[in-house]
């Protein structure tokens, strides 16, 4: 699933980024937010979603994105029985991508949360998260 975020930083345009649709639990508008008291950088707060409560979190800042003002989508991701919300600015499109248009993406920039980057068709690129990674960052300590 492709979607996009905030601003480059560096060149002012939206960056185009994605996930193994398998993680994806649901796509909604955003609902008000609870704010939490000296949260991690990036979460910006929770919500309660059928009884679960789960964090939400702003990626464009944690992807180090200029924020959008108003991000109006929610993903809610679940990996390996840990759920995570992330506000988007869009939700673009849901692709298969055909093997060799993933390549492995380069160890300096591993630590961004970044498991492989896609040539698209058009050109452009896609960043797909490692989601395990991700959701790591927000682990509570043992």
């Amino acid at each position: 699933m492709m979607f996009t975020l905030g601003t480059s930083k560096a060149y002012g345009s939206r960056e185009l980024y994605g996930m193994d649709i398998f993680d994806v639990r649901e796509i909604l508008q955003t609902p008000v937010l609870t704010t939490v008291p000296s949260a991690p950088v990036g979460v910006k707060g929770m919500v309660s979603l059928r009884g679960v409560i789960i964090p939400v979190l702003a990626l464009a800042e944690l992807m180090g994105q200029e924020t959008a003002s108003n991000n109006t989508i929610m993903i809610v991701a679940e990996h390996q029985s840990r759920m995570l919300a992330m506000l988007v600015d869009t939700v673009d499109n849901i692709v298969r991508l055909d093997e060799s248009k993933l390549r492995q993406a380069p160890p300096m920039l591993t630590s961004g949360h970044l498991k492989s980057i896609a040539d698209l068709d058009d050109g452009r690129l896609l960043q797909v998260l490692d989601m395990g990674s991700v959701l790591s960052r927000y682990k509570p300590d043992d």
